[in-house]
């Protein structure tokens, strides 16, 4: 499932529908990337397996689900219409996919996404689990996106939260949210933050492997609201505290995950690694693409070893790991 962010207001959606990412006619009939999964797709036991590349373009990590057109700014004008049906797009995909093309038949299946593409796998494996074959044993592996549901540093409230808060409403994505994280949030009136992958992760039934940086580069503006790398902080200062403590943050709640959930999680500042760091980026002496082929494997064939790789240290790597 490819990123793209979320977009984060009726007047921005609009202007992300001319776009790629809101739009198919200006897709090419071919597409190369080197950022999401080229290097798992490329590297055993991957290589053979069929690679769908789902592009992208409903800005909701496909959780829309409006019946009636949205007329921004009360335009009656066409151009100025958007929908929000990601969840029905999700749907089509999935019905071509199982009547034409083989996944009816598939006897194992990695659903993944990078980015938003990883909050896709967050909010969806269970629900793309249960539209397979119960034959077809189903893994998820979510890259990036292992987001805490936090404020700036500063006390003010994070881009992501605010969008988040936003568009569970606008989009209508409450059934397409895992039912009990947003039954556990409606006491305290806050569903909306089952659209972070740390919050929902504990609730995913399909077995998860988390692969992030507690010092993501996406999350340093979005959510950390830092205007440096954790690196590049100023040593000992607020900004740079509050994202170590973030991080640990990250550690915790990796900690009280379910067994079935794998994870590979180091400090270097990272967003989507399948691609850049696949091959060379370790944690606990162990590569990543090891790591998480271990995890596949042990899973496929009916394992539940505790597997997970995570630095405890804070900001630089831990003892001879590699960036």
């Amino acid at each position: 499932m490819e990123g793209g962010g979320w977009c984060g207001s009726d007047a921005n959606c609009l202007s992300r529908a001319s776009t790629d990412l809101g739009s198919s006619k200006h897709w090419k009939s071919t597409y190369t990337d080197t950022y999401e999964g080229s290097a798992m797709f490329a590297s055993p036991p991957f290589d053979n397996y069929t690679v769908v590349f789902v592009k992208y373009c409903d800005g909701s990590s496909f959780t829309g689900n409006v019946a009636e057109p949205i007329r921004v700014g009360g335009s009656t004008n066409s151009s100025s219409v958007i929908y929000y049906r990601g969840r029905r797009l999700l749907d089509a995909i999935l019905d071509d996919l199982l009547a034409a093309k083989g996944l009816s038949g598939a006897s194992s299946l990695l659903f993944s996404g990078c980015s938003a593409g990883g909050l896709t796998t967050y909010l969806h494996a269970d629900y793309v689990r249960g539209r397979v074959p119960r034959t077809c044993r189903t893994l998820a592996l979510a890259d990036a996106m292992y987001s805490v549901d936090s404020d700036h540093w500063d006390g003010t409230e994070s881009n992501m939260v605010s969008v988040a808060k936003w568009g569970y409403q606008a989009w209508n994505a409450s059934s397409s949210v895992n039912e009990e994280c947003v039954q556990r949030k409606t006491v305290e009136n806050e569903e909306w933050r089952c659209m972070f992958g740390s919050v929902v992760a504990p609730f995913v039934k399909t077995p998860l492997f988390v692969l992030n940086s507690k010092y993501d580069t996406w999350q340093e503006k979005a959510i950390i609201g830092a205007n440096c790398s954790i690196a590049q902080c100023p040593h000992g200062g607020a900004m740079q505290k509050f994202w170590v403590n973030y991080g640990q943050e990250m550690v915790r709640r990796l900690s009280s995950l379910p067994p079935r959930h794998g994870a590979f999680v180091g400090n270097c500042p990272a967003h989507c690694q399948t691609g850049s760091g696949y091959l060379t980026r370790t944690v606990n002496g162990t590569l990543m693409r090891d790591a998480f082929v271990e995890w596949y494997q042990d899973r496929m064939n009916g394992g539940m070893k505790m597997l997970r790789w995570v630095d405890e240290c804070d900001v630089m790597p831990c003892g001879d790991d590699k960036c």
